[in-house]
């Protein structure tokens, strides 16, 4: 088993671009431990010859690959602007560019607001001339990160990898604390109304909030006395002549209407509308972490959509089928 990425760097400063560097990394299992493999690459200006460094470690142990995982995670999830270090123990593995190739003993790691810098140790704790980097952004201007989109797609390989590598652990949802960032991947309206309530653990009120959330986005394009729920998502979307006309062909337009329809009749209706029992063995009795997860990412599809095509006619047949 391996998983590869490639992130690259473009830096700006006052007068225009200044250096790009780009990295290729991968990670694969070595019987009971893990293979890992980082070059980077940069160029200086336009017209520099490219230069760079590969790392490539043949054998480092699980617990510290899950704690330069931790470094990142908690480097991300507490948004600091100082930088962390971490030695590993030892390992096993080369380090090679244009002059030189050594064998590496262990890793100094530094994270910033710019990269996660990887510097390879050989057996006398000398640094090898260059260091390794992942990016945290794609675009850095004046010293200044867009963002650490590179680190939390990092911490997700990472994540990803050890859930395939132990199919005992527990779900990959439920045991990260970082991989469903709601900042990233949820809709403003729904990350407002529904993290809090995922995060106090009131599961049938995640989707009660996301369903209000659909609601209000699909009134605010209808008279106020339209109907709620599912009537006013079978108003808005029935084929003939609906409100939001994405459907290429009558089907299909019938069935993003289901779509909406079904967010109220199988979703928000039994959580809403009765007490969950779960000796009773009925439909979203026993809704639990993932449950509500998937399902606000069905509603955070919906909604997203809602933004995306808003009342927008989308090419259609010139006639319905």
């Amino acid at each position: 088993m391996e998983i590869a990425d490639v992130v690259s760097c473009n830096f700006y400063n006052s007068t225009g671009w200044k250096r790009c560097e780009k990295s290729k990394f991968s990670i694969y299992q070595q019987d009971n431990e893990v293979g890992i493999s980082v070059e980077t690459t940069w160029t200086e200006t336009e017209d520099s010859p490219e230069a760079a460094a590969q790392l490539d470690i043949s054998r480092i142990d699980v617990h510290t690959v899950k704690q330069i995982q931790s470094l990142v995670g908690d480097w991300l999830y507490n948004g600091s602007a100082e930088k962390t270090e971490y030695q590993t123990m030892p390992v096993e593995g080369k380090y090679k560019d244009s002059t030189t190739e050594e064998d590496v003993w262990c890793l100094k790691l530094d994270i910033n607001a710019e990269r996660l810098r990887i510097m390879a140790l050989s057996n006398d704790m000398t640094s090898m001339a260059n260091a390794v980097t992942i990016p945290a952004t794609a675009r850095i201007e004046n010293d200044d990160p867009s963002d650490q989109t590179h680190l939390e797609r990092l911490y997700s390989i990472l994540e990803i990898f050890f859930a395939a590598m132990d199919p005992d652990t527990d779900d990959i949802i439920q045991s990260t604390r970082y991989l469903l960032n709601p900042d990233l991947h949820i809709h403003p309206d729904l990350s407002e109304s529904c993290t809090e309530r995922l995060h106090n653990q009131d599961y049938p009120g995640v989707i009660q909030g996301a369903a209000v959330v659909l609601e209000d986005a699909l009134r605010s394009s209808h008279p106020p006395e339209a109907p709620l729920g599912s009537k006013l998502a079978t108003e808005v979307f029935k084929p003939g002549d609906p409100v939001f006309k994405w459907g290429y062909e009558s089907a299909e337009q019938k069935g993003i209407m289901y779509l909406y329809t079904g967010a109220f009749l199988a979703l928000r209706n039994p959580i809403s509308h009765r007490h969950p029992d779960r000796n009773r063995n009925r439909f979203l009795d026993d809704i639990d972490k993932r449950d509500a997860i998937d399902i606000l990412c069905f509603f955070n599809f919906l909604r997203r959509k809602l933004d995306m095509y808003g009342t927008d006619e989308l090419e259609r047949e010139a006639v319905d089928n």
